[in-house]
C-alpha cells in the first residue's frame, strides 16, 4: 500500500537531504503525483530513466525540424523528461533502489541534454534562416555546456588507481580517512571560492535553467511569428551566442585554476594518502 502524497513528500524530500536546481523545487511538488502513480506499478527508477533518454533523442529530432511549432513542442519534452528525472529519483528514495548504474543513468541523461539540444536547435535554424554562424555557437554550447575538466580530474584519477598494483589492499590503508566533503577539489583558495560562486550561478544557468530560458524563447518566438516585432529565430540566435561566450569562459577559468592548483595529485592524495 502506497502512503499519501503528503506522506510520500516526507519519505522523499523531508527524512532526507536531496540537491535539487532551484526549478526543481517547482518541478517536484508535480512529479510527486506521478511518482505516487508509478508506484503503483512494478516500475524502477532506472526504467524512467531509460525513457527520459529516450525522450532526449526524441526532442532532437523536433529541434532538427527546426519549424517553431516543432521546436517549441521538443522544448516541451525536455520540460517533461525533467520532470521524469525527479521522478526517478524519488521512486529511488522510497523503494531505497539508489545505485551506481542509476546514477551512471542519471549521468548520461544529463550529458546527452547538451549534445542533443544546442547544435540540433541550432541545426534546425539554419536550415530556416541559413545563418551559418549559428552552426558555430551552437556547436560550442553543445561541447561545452557541460563542465570538461572535473569529469576529466575524476577519469585521470580513478584511470591512475586502476593501474595500481594492489588497489584492494591500498585502499584498506588505515590513514584514508579524508571525507571528499573536506576535499579542496580545486587546489588553492582562490579557486574554491570561484567554485562557490559557481554553484550559486548555475543553478540559474546550467540544466534545467537553460530549459526553461529556451522554451520561453520559443514562446516569444511563436507569438512574433504571427506579429512580426523582430525577425524569426533572433532570440535563439543571440541566446547561443551569448551562453557559447559565457560557457567557454568558465571553461578557461576551471582549467587554470584547477591546473595552477595541481587539483587532480591533491585529489588523489587526499583520497588515497599518497601521490
Amino acid at each position: 500500500m502506497v502512503e499519501s502524497v503528503g506522506e510520500l513528500w516526507g519519505i522523499c524530500y523531508e527524512k532526507q537531504y536531496v540537491y535539487r536546481a532551484w526549478f526543481n523545487k517547482y518541478v517536484s511538488k508535480f512529479s510527486i503525483y506521478l511518482t505516487w502513480l508509478l508506484l503503483h506499478t512494478p516500475i524502477t527508477p532506472n526504467q524512467v530513466t531509460i525513457i527520459e533518454l529516450v525522450l532526449v533523442i526524441l526532442s532532437s529530432a523536433f529541434f532538427i525540424f527546426g519549424k517553431l511549432q516543432y521546436i517549441f513542442i521538443g522544448f516541451l519534452i525536455l520540460q517533461f523528461t525533467n520532470l521524469l528525472d525527479c521522478v526517478d529519483g524519488e521512486i529511488a528514495r522510497y523503494r531505497k533502489k539508489s545505485s551506481l548504474v542509476g546514477a551512471h543513468l542519471e549521468n548520461i541523461y544529463h550529458q546527452l541534454i547538451s549534445y542533443l539540444m544546442f547544435f540540433p536547435l541550432a541545426f534546425g535554424i539554419f536550415l530556416y534562416t541559413s545563418w551559418k554562424s549559428v552552426l558555430i555557437f551552437g556547436f560550442l554550447c553543445s561541447i561545452f555546456s557541460k563542465s570538461i575538466i572535473i569529469p576529466n580530474m575524476f577519469t585521470t584519477i580513478i584511470e591512475s588507481r586502476l593501474r595500481n598494483n594492489n588497489p584492494i589492499k591500498n585502499l584498506k590503508r588505515k590513514n584514508i580517512k579524508t571525507k571528499t566533503s573536506d576535499i579542496n577539489l580545486q587546489g588553492t583558495d582562490t579557486g574554491k571560492r570561484l567554485s562557490e560562486l559557481y554553484d550559486k550561478f548555475k543553478d540559474f544557468w546550467a540544466a534545467p535553467t537553460n530549459i526553461v530560458h529556451l522554451t520561453i524563447i520559443s514562446i516569444i518566438e511563436l507569438v512574433n511569428q504571427h506579429y512580426e516585432f523582430m525577425p524569426s529565430y533572433i532570440l535563439f540566435y543571440w541566446y547561443l551566442v551569448v551562453y557559447s561566450i559565457v560557457i567557454i569562459m568558465i571553461q578557461i577559468t576551471s582549467f587554470v585554476v584547477h591546473y595552477k592548483g595541481r587539483a587532480a595529485e591533491q585529489y588523489y592524495k587526499s583520497l588515497f594518502g599518497e601521490k
